[in-house]
């Protein structure tokens, strides 16, 4: 789609391929689909039928359910297919989930870490077929995270990336993989198909956080810590091999890369000691990741290393200043300029011209400093706003409790048509939940309501933009999707004229769309790992499905106001009014 409507596109491509790699593609290469059903069948689908590489990402796979089962068996099943010999499986999840304890299928207390070791590591151990990493965020202060319950110390910060590459194919999500995300349970899939660019991308993504994560394995002497940080203290190990990153490097940065290296003996801190006994055949060690170090003993060293290796894959060269905070900008200093943006080659700036759709890989990581996605959202922000009401704006995210700086971008433009979805407390994955997380969806409730005071249009305020807010409340369902849709809020007068009546009553459908694992929340900026995927297309094909799938969600909304926003289930008691006072940060 070409002239007025095509060149609000050309100007986003633009302003985001400032800060992020473009990665052109087909956009008849892209399908999106509707259910949580459609997505199961499409992962095993990717399983079944890789030839070379399988990279998986997700907060966690669940062992609790059938489905869950059948996950697992199909990755099982592709790591032992002899007509495949060339497979390989990087499986990457969040170590604080993985090794939590809960009941599998049996009814029995397992882990994700214990099942995984059991069913995919034990098999085919020495073949080197499938690897898991388990990422854990840095913190200098471990006794917090010791004295947490396990469910709770999620809240300290989550691998939370959600995206799955199959060769050339990607599935780009928010959803992790349990029974309720593969059943009931919305969220968004999109799936890419012959990619290559984008799907090396992935598989390198999967490989750079890997490697910055205590490695899984199976052993059948005993049980492994249950927690990354449990183990023993490390037998003495060799440094790794140098990683080959000093050409081009000033002292300063030099200095860094010996001091992960030197690290890597006393990186081994996470090595399993010997194990407890009395576990059988598939209990698990965690050992040190690869790189040599560790995010808890040396969380200085992990971060520069990790935010090195995460700039140089999101980010193109000139742009590392613009996506960091300043404290992590003035470590920069350690960089030689010419290594200050190497980028990843499977994910070059150059753009193919005769591609309509354009894909930009973004990252957040706040404990680093680094806040691409942060930085091109508020930009698509400021650009809404500057259109003078002519652009709509639509968020979804199943939590809502805007970053302050969101937030505020949104309420200093109240010219901009915003439609904001979330979930309404049923509907809400907490809800039912026992003990202190039953209270999490009524704290979302008053979140909700809270940012709706300040975001809703003022009355009686001219020229202020129509602006709703809809609540998912499709019965027995829960909703997890999460994303941003921008385009134009109505046709020009010459586009009316042109289109006919008709056709000018409805808007024109988005241009763009981000989709990936990011809630818009202070702790996606903050304190989890997250990619998000902008999408700039003009294809036609593709921007109806965009706005078909942005429908079928709204389809199950509920418009709210202040009336139901201050009903009396939905009050604040004093136990909900303390947890939003004190972990609004955490939410």
């Amino acid at each position: 789609m070409a002239g007025e409507d095509w060149a609000e596109g050309e100007e986003l491509l633009r302003m985001f391929s400032r800060h992020a790699h473009t990665i052109p593609i087909n956009g008849n290469d892209v399908e999106l689909l509707d259910t949580p059903a459609e997505f199961f069948e499409t992962l095993l689908i990717g399983i079944g039928t890789a030839q070379r590489s399988i990279s998986l990402a997700a907060l966690y796979i669940g062992i609790e359910s059938r489905a869950e089962a059948r996950f697992i068996g199909a990755l099982k099943a592709a790591a032992a297919d002899p007509a495949r010999p060339e497979l390989r499986l990087q499986i990457l999840l969040d170590a604080a989930r993985a090794t939590r304890p809960c009941r599998d299928q049996e009814g029995s207390i397992s882990s994700t870490a214990e099942v995984l070791a059991r069913e995919l590591l034990l098999p085919f151990a020495g073949a080197q077929r499938a690897s898991v990493a388990l990422f854990q965020t840095p913190h200098s202060r471990t006794s917090i995270r010791r004295v947490l319950p396990p469910r709770v110390r999620e809240v300290l910060g989550v691998q939370h990336i959600k995206a799955f590459a199959f060769d050339d194919d990607v599935v780009l999500t928010g959803a992790n993989i349990s029974g309720a995300y593969l059943s009931d349970r919305q969220d968004r899939y999109w799936v890419v198909r012959r990619s290559p660019r984008l799907a090396a991308f992935v598989h390198g993504l999967v490989a750079d956080v890997s490697s910055h994560s205590f490695q899984l394995e199976s052993t059948a002497t005993g049980r492994g810590p249950t927690d990354a940080e449990a183990a023993p203290p490390p037998r003495a190990a060799a440094p790794p091999a140098p990683l080959g990153e000093e050409e081009g490097l000033s002292r300063g940065a030099r200095r860094l890369l010996h001091l992960r290296h030197r690290g890597s003996a006393a990186a081994a801190a996470t090595r399993g000691g010997p194990p407890a006994p009395g576990a059988g055949p598939g209990s698990y060690v965690l050992r040190p990741a690869p790189v040599g170090v560790n995010p808890s003993h040396t969380p200085a060293v992990f971060r520069r290393s990790l935010r090195y290796a995460l700039l140089r894959r999101f980010v193109p060269g000139g742009a590392w200043g613009s996506t960091l905070d300043g404290a992590a900008l003035r470590e920069l200093d350690d960089l030689a300029p010419e290594a200050r943006g190497g980028g990843d080659p499977a994910a070059p700036a150059a753009q193919d011209t005769a591609a309509d759709t354009v894909i930009l890989p973004t990252v957040q990581a706040g404990f680093l400093g680094l806040r691409q996605e942060e930085v091109c959202s508020l930009a698509l922000l400021r650009r809404a706003a500057a259109a003078g009401g002519t652009r709509e704006l639509r968020l979804s995210t199943p939590y809502l409790n805007l970053a302050r700086g969101l937030a505020a971008a949104l309420a200093a433009a109240p010219r901009l048509p915003l439609r904001l979805l979330t979930s309404s407390p049923e509907a809400n994955g907490f809800w039912g939940s026992a003990g202190l997380s039953r209270h999490i969806p009524l704290a979302y409730a008053a979140l909700e309501a809270r940012t709706w005071r300040a975001l809703a249009p003022p009355r009686g305020r001219p020229g202020a933009a129509p602006r709703v807010l809809l609540e998912y409340a499709r019965p027995g369902w829960q909703f997890h999707a999460k994303g941003l849709w921008y385009g134009p809020s109505a046709p020009s007068a010459a586009g009316q004229a042109a289109r006919g009546r008709a056709a000018a009553e409805r808007p024109l459908p988005p241009c763009f769309t981000a989709v990936g694992s990011s809630n818009y929340g202070a702790r996606s900026q903050r304190r989890d790992l997250e990619a998000q995927f902008l999408v700039v297309t003009r294809n036609p094909r593709l921007r109806a499905a965009m706005e078909r799938e942005w429908a079928g969600l709204e389809a199950h909304a509920v418009e709210v106001g202040p009336a139901q926003l201050q009903q009396p289930a939905r009050r604040a008691g004093p136990v909900v009014a303390g947890l939003v006072r004190l972990l609004k940060g955490f939410l």
